[in-house]
């Protein structure tokens, strides 16, 4: 530990607590936003670091994520429980980590080529033991089935991209969606019972579902005449929580908005009264609240609204990545820290008060 290492480790732990202590008011389920400390030691001359793809498991009080101490180095995910303070690896060589609804796995991927055009999948226990490589596919799309057994993905073996259905008891693959054009983006209902998927067979890429099983394969959005020139993409984004609507974005003259469409197709909400580019809206469970990310110009934003569309309020700026946790009213986020390097915050989305996860080793310091 070089010198002066204690009091830069002391000095962070004394300014969290304060941040803690000064959001304590917030009225937060569960005893508050919290205080994460530091569990490991220090070290000297780290590169800076990169911190992507937080999410929660089901419990409301652990943060998956990405870490990589630096261009050209290996990539880990990583388990941070922010009410025991504790952090911990999970497994080397992924990135982009996803938790299986039951809490159980972690599924993770990690690109083989340059181009990012092979992908190789891995599957964890979430305490990172018994991991395993299930897939090689082309794409590093994934999404889990609300039951936790089958993971639909994205592979393109013989060109098209289409879908799949990866079997967690069996361990075997089978195609759920094969067509002449591309079929990408899958998004599993809450209910289990279907899948929305993006694809352009007809030229346009629009949306379409899928049942679980296989069958009444059907279009839900069509082309908007509107669009004066291409491209003009649909890609589902999140379903309403139980299961009656889907939210998406679509590209249309170069502009990207959130829509809102009924299992008919007919749209019952459009984004584009924000009069600006939208995209990521995730509901709360208890569907009160939308939280979603804003383009301002390319100037990214965190947002949050309630379900009615009233009382929409900025969180974050420059802030690129945000999730709910289970309980809807926290929310953690990737932006920058004072130094102008990315750290994970976690936020109160009622008051927009935040502490600090994470400190970014590009100070010269390395909390991990």
């Amino acid at each position: 530990m070089v010198a002066g290492g204690v009091f830069q480790h002391a000095l962070r732990l004394l300014l969290i607590a304060l941040a803690a202590f000064a959001l304590s008011g917030c009225g937060m389920a569960n005893g508050g936003l919290g205080v994460v400390q530091s569990s490991v030691s220090q070290h000297t001359s780290c590169p800076e670091a990169y911190y992507s793809g937080p999410v929660w498991a089901p419990d409301g009080d652990t943060i998956y994520y990405s870490f990589q101490r630096g261009i050209g180095i290996g990539s880990e995910i990583r388990a941070l429980d922010t009410r025991a303070g504790v952090d911990r690896l999970v497994a080397t060589g992924g990135k982009l980590p996803q938790v299986s609804p039951d809490g159980a796995w972690v599924l993770y991927r990690n690109a083989t080529t340059l181009h990012g055009d092979r992908w190789d999948v891995f599957l964890a226990r979430a305490d990172g033991s018994e991991t395993r490589h299930i897939l090689d596919i082309t794409s590093g799309t994934t999404a889990w089935s609300p039951d936790s057994q089958r993971i639909v993905f994205v592979d393109a073996p013989d060109g098209d991209a289409n879908l799949y259905l990866y079997d967690l008891a069996t361990h075997a693959s089978a195609p759920l969606v094969v067509s002449v054009g591309s079929d990408i983006n899958p998004v599993w209902s809450p209910d289990g019972s279907q899948i929305a998927f993006a694809s352009d067979r007809q030229d346009s890429r629009l949306i379409y579902l899928i049942n679980a099983d296989g069958s009444a394969e059907r279009r839900l959005t069509e082309f908007n005449a509107v669009c004066s020139r291409s491209p003009h993409w649909d890609d589902p984004e999140a379903w309403l929580p139980d299961s009656s609507g889907l939210a998406f974005t679509r590209t249309c003259d170069g502009y990207r908005v959130v829509q809102i469409a009924d299992m008919q197709g007919k749209l019952i909400d459009d984004w584009s009264r924000l009069r600006h580019q939208s995209q990521w809206p995730e509901w709360s469970a208890d569907r009160s609240q939308i939280v979603y990310q804003l383009n301002r110009n390319n100037y990214y934003v965190i947002r949050a609204m309630n379900a009615d569309g009233s009382n929409d309020r900025e969180l974050a700026v420059d802030a690129w990545s945000a999730h709910l946790a289970p309980d809807g009213k926290r929310l953690v986020v990737v932006s920058h820290d004072p130094n102008g390097l990315t750290a994970l915050y976690l936020m109160d989305i009622e008051t927009g008060a935040s502490i600090p996860l994470t400190s970014n080793p590009g100070n010269g310091v390395c909390f991990h």
